[in-house]
């Protein structure tokens, strides 16, 4: 097994346990005299099991992309299939869960938030570049320059453009947010505070990528949505910021086809 291979693989055990550990901390804290916010859905035992279903969805199409076993382009019937698994965590998410306080609709502060969370991920990205780390990286440990899912998306915008962007500008994020943001994070704030449940999402979020190159701006990026739905209390500003984030990707790829 290559080495960023096990790195990676480390690191979502590293992360699994952590939200293991705030998932232990909200059962323990958890009492029927609490009354019915403590029972609120998403509860211990179904963040759990989205916690293993999410491990599932991303690191085993990742290990067969890594095999050389996975798909060559995204396709309609790819799009339709993860739509399809997404729809019903969504559905779920709109009608049991309640918001943590009353939502934040400001169009102005949003933009702003989106933006200077974007600038942030970027000079990370800047700053890992200009220290040498990604080099370092790529030469000690022979992972791929590129992402698995973003060499992907760059062959798929070739032969298919639309639905390659249908998938990563739409169904992912909204997919992907209802998962982390609108389950995972409320269900380990319960459990501890929100920051401890911020950087359990986000180490969870990163490391499910199997990207050792991209882990510490996934990471950041995992906890700047968390941080997004804390302060707006609306599952649609992290969808958002999402969607600006693979929507600026699918943009410099396309550029890098063009070159």
């Amino acid at each position: 097994m290559p080495i960023y291979v096990t790195v990676c693989t480390a690191a979502l055990v590293g992360s699994y346990v952590f939200c293991l550990l705030l998932f232990a901390g909200g059962m323990m804290r958890w009492s029927p005299l609490q009354g019915e916010s403590a029972r609120s859905f998403p509860g211990i035992w179904e963040g759990a099991g989205i916690l293993l279903f999410t491990a599932l969805l991303f690191v085993l199409p990742s290990l067969m992309r890594q095999e050389g076993a996975g798909a060559d382009t995204i396709t309609p019937a790819m799009v339709l299939a993860q739509a399809a698994l997404y729809l019903p965590l969504v559905i779920l998410y709109a009608f049991r869960t309640r918001d943590d306080g009353r939502s934040v609709y400001d169009l102005g502060r949003w933009v702003a938030f989106c933006v200077l969370s974007l600038l942030a991920v970027r000079g990370v990205s800047v700053l890992m570049e200009t220290c040498g780390v990604m080099r370092w990286l790529v030469e000690e440990t022979g992972c791929p320059v590129m992402q698995d899912v973003v060499t992907l998306a760059r062959e798929s915008l070739r032969t298919a453009p639309l639905w390659t962007v249908c998938m990563t500008v739409l169904v992912a994020p909204v997919g992907e947010e209802v998962i982390f943001r609108g389950f995972l994070y409320r269900t380990l704030k319960k459990g501890s505070s929100p920051l401890p449940a911020m950087l359990a999402v986000g180490l969870f979020f990163g490391a499910v990528h199997m990207s050792l190159l991209q882990l510490p701006l996934l990471v950041l990026l995992g906890v700047l949505l968390c941080a997004a739905y804390e302060y707006s209390k609306s599952i649609l500003l992290p969808i958002c910021l999402h969607m600006m984030f693979n929507g600026l990707n699918i943009l410099q790829l396309w550029m890098l086809n063009l070159d």
